[in-house]
């Protein structure tokens, strides 16, 4: 092989790389997913379960040592028979079922804590396949 050929081929050879390498970092953001809410303490986020109208909006507020508050409304034609069961799932296991207290109409309020960092799920027991996905924050 002729010395400009050796050039060439690696010419072709660092371009074939570079190609690679541009592809790569171009198709990162069709490899991400949306990024979950973080809810850190003395945070509040509001969430909708269910798709528009919803089946229920709420409001978790984490306070200081990882208890929070629920408030959740729900939707008057979601055909819930009764109080719902609130359900707080994690990702690894642990779940957590607070109590929900009665406020006026098809208002509740829950109290609780959450003891493990990490990816939660709060939904309703009724309607597993609906719910509301976050990340509660290492501190």
């Amino acid at each position: 092989m002729t010395e400009s050929g050796r050039i060439k081929l690696l010419a072709g050879i660092l371009l074939a790389v570079f190609l690679v390498f541009g592809g790569a970092l171009i198709s990162i953001p069709w490899l991400i997913r949306d990024p979950l809410p973080v809810l850190r303490p003395d945070t509040a986020m509001n969430f909708t379960l269910g798709e528009e109208p919803g089946l229920a909006t709420g409001r978790i507020e984490l306070g200081r040592g990882n208890h929070f508050v629920v408030q959740l409304g729900l939707d008057p034609d979601a055909g819930l028979a009764g109080a719902p069961r609130l359900i707080l799932t994690h990702r690894d296991g642990p779940e957590v079922a607070p109590e929900l207290e009665a406020l006026s109409g098809n208002r509740y309020r829950a109290q609780g804590r959450l003891d493990v960092p990490g990816q939660w799920r709060i939904q309703i027991a009724d309607r597993p396949d609906v719910g509301f996905r976050f990340v509660l924050a290492e501190f």
